[in-house]
């Protein structure tokens, strides 16, 4: 029972308990007392069968001492120290009585071996010594008893150390055979035990170093996280400040915008006219950079519309080469009639995350691909979207990771997040992702995105007919910054518009409560200060029941906080005058269909 445990707690690298060393010292004490009772018990039977060696006397000091063995064995509640004193005692008792009475006969010296071995495996080589000690003195002292005559020695003596005696040399054989036997399963069990030790400690700091190196890699993982966020933290930020600029940049433009629009109509010099060009195309040039400054900012939502990819990326471009070194050539095969449905800032973040991916695997300089193609996928239409870089390539291990949130090949320098979020994109638009690679040839990421079905443009309406359809129309023009609305109310009413001002929602709840006639279109700004935009939505609403809300901003509908459905159309900044205009025509045109459907249902 006792090795079972041992064995047990070896198993499962366990260390050893306070009481454990005691518990086996108590094991060992019980078989040796057995045995010591069998040893006893024996020599007391060889007495009875040959009475000329010890006589009766010598039966009854064997047959106390293997009784009083017998009784310790039995009894398991007595202390440990009382039944390791009865173990050395009872064969030094014996042994002392043979030394005494039969002289240098095998007996004694039997008895004193096993004290000696006994004591030596439970109270340690200090306890054997002792004990050498003691027996070595018995040796001296009891010859010199029996020279002076105080202690008789039997009859026949001799014959006990008879070689040719058949008796005396069983008995011999049989006492050696016991001395050796005892000393053998003592050594061995010693040796097993210490083995057991040893593999038990070897385990325990296997298991103590497996613990460790468990405890330092998720040290490493946590300081890993913890850099990510924040990195996290710090990009956010950024793209806040990011998206705040862009908001202040776009009203701006919005005013540069409507004042050329304005001189664009006015009786100018020719060479008045080509600089009021120049000026369109550059406003219209920061307009991109706005929108790709803008495409950094919060993942606060989404606002996809139908958009052609090609065109697209080759917007995205100019950003491209700016943050790819002069080593690395950036190359388009474009397909520019391919209609997706997608937030054109989203598709912004996943290719240049995609090309920062690819630069930082061709140190060395090389060639980065953008392609966009028609391709098929179980009968259904998508374009693919494909980044090619010729750089290091990656294993097939880190090819089956790529896409885990967190796993990055980059150390403290990468998220982890950035190919993690370009899935959760692409799978949320209902399309899928993948990666081919080769070590030392490049890699290519593939996204298929579902295509729209290709549909007819219709022709801008011009200035003139978009003045004419304004007349008639009257909007609630509500803006925070002066010169936006200032300019923006002065086209629309150059174009026939009815424009009534408010500087903020409070304001423009105020005005629509007080004006006489029906508004027929709400067109705000969404970040200002007072009124949330949702109640001048509401109370608009409330008070002009047929009319349509039109929300403009220089940030994406998700980052304004505009929810879907609580606005008819979102024109993001900047904007040109004509496509404001057109954005409340088309509106004003689609309530009143839709008025004029009820009507004739009711009638119906």
């Amino acid at each position: 029972m006792g090795d079972e445990r041992v064995g047990s707690a070896a198993e499962g690298a366990v260390p050893l308990s306070e009481h454990e060393p005691q518990q086996w010292r108590a094991r060992v004490v019980q078989g040796l007392l057995w045995s010591v009772t069998g040893i006893l018990l024996c020599v007391c039977g060889w007495t009875l069968l040959l009475h000329s060696f010890y006589g009766v006397e010598g039966t009854w000091v064997f047959s106390v001492l293997g009784a009083l063995s017998l009784a310790t064995a039995l009894g398991r509640r007595l202390s440990y120290g009382v039944r390791v004193a009865v173990l050395l005692a009872t064969p030094s008792i014996g042994a002392i009585y043979a030394l005494l009475r039969s002289g240098y006969a095998p007996n004694a010296f039997g008895g004193f071996g096993f004290a000696v071995v006994s004591a030596t495996l439970l109270l340690g080589a200090r306890a054997g010594g002792a004990l050498v000690a003691l027996y070595t003195s018995v040796l001296i002292v009891v010859p010199a008893l029996h020279s002076a005559g105080v202690v008789q020695r039997v009859q026949d003596w001799a014959r006990l150390v008879d070689t040719t005696n058949l008796s005396t040399s069983s008995r011999v054989a049989a006492i050696f055979v016991v001395l050796s036997l005892s000393l053998v399963v003592a050594i061995s069990y010693l040796q097993r035990r210490a083995e057991q030790l040893l593999e038990q400690r070897t385990r325990s700091l296997a298991q103590l170093a497996s613990e460790q190196a468990e405890k330092e890699r998720i040290r490493g993982d946590l300081a890993l996280r913890e850099a990510t966020y924040r990195k996290a933290a710090e990009l956010e930020i950024l793209g806040r400040l990011s998206g705040s600029m862009a908001h202040d940049f776009n009203n701006a433009l919005v005013v540069i915008f409507a004042a050329l629009d304005q001189l664009s109509h006015a009786q100018l010099p020719p060479e008045l006219h080509e600089a009021v060009d120049a000026l369109h195309a550059a406003a219209t040039q920061a307009a991109s950079s706005t929108r790709q400054l803008r495409a950094f900012g919060p993942h606060n939502g989404h606002s996809p519309s139908r958009m052609l990819i090609g065109p697209a990326v080759r917007r995205l471009v100019t950003l491209l080469r700016r943050v790819l070194p002069s080593n690395i050539e950036l190359e388009l095969e474009l397909d520019d009639e391919l209609p997706i449905l997608a937030d054109e800032g989203e598709i912004q973040r996943m290719l240049t995350n995609l090309v920062l991916n690819a630069r930082d695997a061709m140190r060395d300089g090389g060639r980065v691909t953008l392609r966009v193609e028609p391709s098929s996928v179980s009968g259904e239409p998508f374009a693919r979207i494909e980044v090619i870089d010729n750089g290091v390539g990656m294993t097939e291990e880190v090819r089956r990771r790529l896409f885990e949130p967190f796993f990055t090949t980059k150390g403290a320098a990468g998220s982890g997040l950035g190919l993690a979020s370009v899935r959760e994109l692409v799978e949320a638009a209902g399309g899928r992702v993948s990666v081919e690679s080769q070590l030392g040839v490049g890699s290519a990421v593939s996204i298929h995105w579902p295509l729209l079905e290709a549909k007819a443009t219709t022709p801008a309406r011009s200035s003139e007919a978009v003045a004419k359809d304004g007349r008639g129309i009257s909007v609630l023009l509500v803006d925070d910054d002066a010169r936006v609305r200032a300019l923006l109310a002065r086209g629309l009413r150059q174009l026939g518009f009815s424009v009534i001002e408010a500087a903020d929602g409070q304001e423009g709840l105020l005005v629509a409560r007080r004006h006489r006639e029906p508004l027929d279109v709400l067109c705000s700004d969404c970040m200002m200060p007072g009124v949330p935009l949702r109640e001048l939505i509401a109370g608009f609403r409330e008070l002009n029941p047929d009319a349509r809300v039109l929300v403009c901003s220089g940030y994406a509908a998700g980052e304004a906080g505009v929810r879907l459905g609580a606005a008819d159309t979102f024109l993001s900044k900047p904007f040109r005058l004509e496509e404001l205009a057109r954005s409340i025509v088309e509106l004003h045109h689609h309530s009143r269909e839709r008025s004029l459907g009820a009507r004739a249902v009711g009638a119906a």
